[in-house]
């Protein structure tokens, strides 16, 4: 036991899950109850309606209950104390009863306990879901470690197929200083820039995942030369890359678009600053406050509401028409 404990607490079982239980025995003990312990926990378990094998479980110990409890004096013995005698009760209480038991004593024994048990459970609490968050981490790691595994051996499958023993030559890295260099964008016959044109291959979906990295990992170059277009690409990719959902490119891109944002959330306390050249005859981008205050809504919940409403009772009394007149296109 540990200097803070006020009263131990230990691991068991009831209705077959495992919960953190106390003996009742060290809670008389604490609480420094005038009469003696088998009297009080059978009265109160007795008073408050507590359910053996929920709220506690009775069990025989190798010292007598009667020889234990026999000094029925107001004195306090030492938490945990020993005595002699055999097959003693000890009743095994939940954290819930405990808080309960210490509560209706009403004194500052009671009140210190009670607090003593639920920071005891919120710490409990905080510790599982600790436990819980890292065993996913863990778990992600492994799937991915077993994604790229699968990957690899498909590879090699292709390769002795094919007869590929040596390494594929790849061209060197292109320099990317504008979307124009980006291999998802292409220009129309008006010279307009096309930004997420997915050329039409055939391939595999695990294939077509990792071209979605490769494309963030262009964009990553892209910033380096300038950012204002690298943030124009990044912007334009949620609404366009929903079109390939099934193929596989959006998923590898957003899946590496998430790991970079997620890293410069846990980097950066603030939101980053930019500072990009509005479009001719727009009023000036200053840093992230412009996006911002854009994003708001400018009608209040209830104008929201009462205008869609308005919108829609609008709709039906139209298309009510269209079908009454059998115009049914």
């Amino acid at each position: 036991m540990t200097g803070d404990q006020l009263i131990p607490v230990f691991t068991g079982i009831l209705q077959n899950d495992s919960v953190q239980l106390c003996n009742a025995r060290d809670l008389h003990t604490y609480l420094q109850i005038g009469k003696d312990f088998s009297t009080w926990i059978k009265a109160r378990i007795h008073q408050y309606g507590f359910i053996e094998g929920e709220d506690y479980s009775p069990n025989l110990g190798n010292r007598s209950e009667n020889l234990a409890d026999s000094d029925s004096s107001n004195r306090s013995p030492k938490l945990g104390s020993k005595r002699g005698g055999h097959n003693r009760t000890e009743y095994h209480l939940t954290l819930d009863m405990a808080k309960e038991l210490a509560m209706v004593e009403n004194n500052e024994q009671g009140k210190a306990a009670r607090r003593y048990f639920i920071e005891l459970e919120r710490s409990l609490i905080q510790k599982a879901t600790s436990n819980t968050q890292l065993k996913a981490i863990i778990a992600g790691e492994q799937r991915e470690r077993d994604r790229i595994a699968s990957l690899k051996k498909f590879d090699a499958e292709l390769a002795a197929k094919f007869g590929l023993n040596k390494q594929l030559m790849l061209p060197a890295p292109r320099k990317i200083l504008s979307r124009d260099d980006l291999s998802f964008t292409k220009r129309n016959k008006n010279g307009n820039l096309i930004n997420w044109f997915v050329p039409n291959r055939v391939g595999q979906y695990e294939e077509h995942y990792g071209m979605g990295e490769i494309w963030f990992d262009e964009i990553v170059s892209l910033a380096k030369h300038s950012p204002k277009e690298a943030f124009d690409a990044i912007r334009f990719s949620g609404l366009e890359l929903c079109k390939y959902s099934d193929s596989g490119h959006a998923l590898g891109f957003m899946s590496k678009l998430g790991r970079w944002a997620l890293a410069a959330i846990l980097e950066c306390d603030e939101a980053p600053f930019f500072s990009f050249y509005p479009p001719a005859g727009q009023p000036p981008r200053e840093g992230m406050d412009y996006y911002r205050n854009g994003s708001k809504p400018k009608l209040t919940k209830e104008q929201i509401d009462q205008l869609a409403w308005e919108e829609a009772h609008e709709y039906f009394i139209k298309r009510r028409k269209a079908l009454e007149e059998g115009n049914d296109e």
